[in-house]
Formats: structure tokens, sequence, C-alpha cells
């Protein structure tokens, strides 16, 4: 009697704790997911700022310099979406939607990756939207 009630009871344990380990991964992937998404933007910060510092033409370390102000209000952004997430999840904001412009963010992704990818050589790449 006593090995049936502590199997049932072990049983019981492991259908109680499944929804804490479902949890417990989903924090484990949105913390992944959001440490990638601020290492890019401070990888690319970094690499502006060394590209900017070892030029001595001003144009170029006024445009270095550019990129680096938007990536850090991407930053912060990214910070207030985190945010945003965290009270979706206790229900304490309301639901939003913002507006796009593609074309404006391809041209500031092409922007701060030319910078990365014309150090290693890799590529040289012009456009003109």
């Amino acid at each position: 009697m006593v090995a049936i009630v502590g199997a049932i009871g072990w049983f019981l344990s492991g259908l109680a704790m499944a929804p804490v380990r479902d949890s417990y991964q989903r924090l484990k992937q949105f913390t992944a997911d959001a440490s990638h998404e601020l290492r890019n933007p401070i990888a690319v910060i970094q690499t502006n700022v060394q590209v900017a510092l070892a030029d001595p033409d001003p144009d170029l370390q006024h445009q270095q310099l550019e990129v680096v102000e938007r990536l850090t209000r991407r930053l912060g952004r990214l910070v207030d979406d985190l945010l945003f997430l965290a009270r979706q999840d206790s229900a304490i904001a309301p639901r939003r939607s913002d507006r796009l412009d593609l074309k404006e963010l391809l041209s500031e992704v092409v922007q701060e990756q030319q910078s990365i990818a014309l150090e290693k050589h890799r590529f040289q790449f012009e456009y003109e939207w």
C-alpha cells in the first residue's frame, strides 16, 4: 500500500512540475534570443567607434557616429520592447502596433553592416534607393 501511494505521489508530482519545466524552457529561449538581439548592435557600435577613431577623415567619423547614434536608439527601443513583453506577460500594458518604413529599415541595416563587411574585406556594396 505504501509503495502504491508513493508511486501515485511521484506520478502526480511529475504532472505538477510539467508547467514549471515548460516555463523554464521558454525563459531560457527568451534569454538566448534577447542576448542575441542585444549582442549584434553592441558589436556594430564597437566596430563603428573603432573605425571612427582609426580614420582621421571627419566625414567618415561623422557617418560612423550617426550609425552609433542610430544603434543606441535601436538598443533603447529593444529594451522598451523587452519591458513591453514583460508587461504583456503580466497583463499590465495594452497592445499596440506601429507602422514601419521597410525602405528606411533596410537602408539602416545595410549602412550598419557595411562597415563590418568592409573591415573584413568580404564585399563592397553600393546601394541607391
